[in-house]
């Protein structure tokens, strides 16, 4: 492999989850240079000394580095200053790659070696099911539609698309999984929009990259398993509020304030509160989770614009 790689993974006390996932980079078919780990709460010496091991015998470095103040942008931000490969690939700790996914990512950033634009390569979850016809007609009703897999409306919400077949150029990657170039990272920055755990900080990163003429690809062929761990996460009523005051916040960044927009934009705001009471129906064991993400959604908006009247 030409690519030089290096892996930053952001945990926060998921030891399980984390050894999982360092299991999956030790079986790689094509192994990194490094694994930069950056623990927001407290890793278990025990633990550490593990992964060392398991790394040590694949002759993969481990840099640790612990972190007092919480926030995903910024323990990204701190991994991608510490690397020393030429491509960085970000990694949530609760996903398990296939075999191959470095090599497919490693392939991908070699056949496209002359495109200057190129900002990232990523993969795609397996276990993530695609849009069924009737979702895709709510999206259209609610101005959440595309034509085009993995975009940036001009209004802010993206749209995705777990069946690709083939390597697509794109204009959003899910940054839980995603290689970047070192360079794009030392000149661009992951927003922290809020304190903690935040939410939409990729969007925002790619959004402001797509400004600029960058783009990304995504390539179907590197696969992995996103087992997402409901107790390592935040509540679904902060995640919910989080993340609509940060897609206000995104809007008013990024998005050209016509009135276009602006209209598609509520309308947008207002399915994204619908989708949420609609898989409450659709999942009931998960009801109460998606009714609480719903109401923070609802809090999230309104917080933002009563912000923005009190600062006029």
């Amino acid at each position: 492999m030409d690519v030089k790689l290096s892996i930053v993974i952001p945990t926060k006390n998921r030891e399980e989850e984390l050894t999982d996932c360092i299991n999956s980079i030790r079986d790689q078919t094509c192994l990194p240079t490094e694994v930069l780990v950056i623990d927001n709460g407290q890793i278990s010496q025990r633990t550490r000394d593990f992964i060392s091991d398991l790394l040590f015998r694949t002759d993969i470095s481990l840099k640790y580095f612990r972190k007092e103040k919480p926030g995903l942008a910024e323990s990204k931000n701190l991994g991608a200053g510490n690397a020393v490969g030429d491509v960085v690939l970000f990694l949530d700790y609760d996903v398990v790659l296939d075999k191959d996914y470095i090599k497919n990512i490693a392939v991908t950033w070699e056949e496209n070696k002359s495109d200057e634009k190129l900002a990232g390569v990523s993969g795609l979850a397996t276990n993530t099911n695609g849009k069924s016809s009737l979702e895709q007609v709510f999206d259209r009703v609610f101005c959440l539609y595309s034509p085009k897999p993995w975009s940036i409306l001009p209004w802010g919400f993206q749209n995705w698309d777990y069946d690709l077949k083939h390597k697509q150029k794109v204009q959003w990657v899910p940054c839980g999984f995603t290689s970047f170039r070192r360079e794009i990272l030392q000149e661009y920055q992951f927003e922290p929009l809020q304190p903690g755990r935040t939410a939409l900080e990729d969007i925002e990163f790619c959004w402001k990259l797509n400004k600029d003429g960058y783009h990304f690809i995504i390539t179907p062929f590197a696969r992995l398993v996103h087992h997402e761990s409901a107790t390592g996460r935040e509540k679904a009523f902060l995640s919910g509020y989080k993340e609509g005051f940060n897609r206000c916040l995104i809007f008013k960044m990024h998005a050209q304030k016509t009135f276009k927009n602006y209209v598609c934009f509520s309308i947008a705001s207002l399915g994204w509160i619908i989708r949420q009471w609609l898989a409450a129906i659709a999942e009931p064991r998960l009801a109460l989770s998606h009714l609480l993400l719903s109401f923070g959604l609802i809090k999230g908006n309104f917080s933002f614009l009563l912000k923005s009247w009190r600062e006029r």
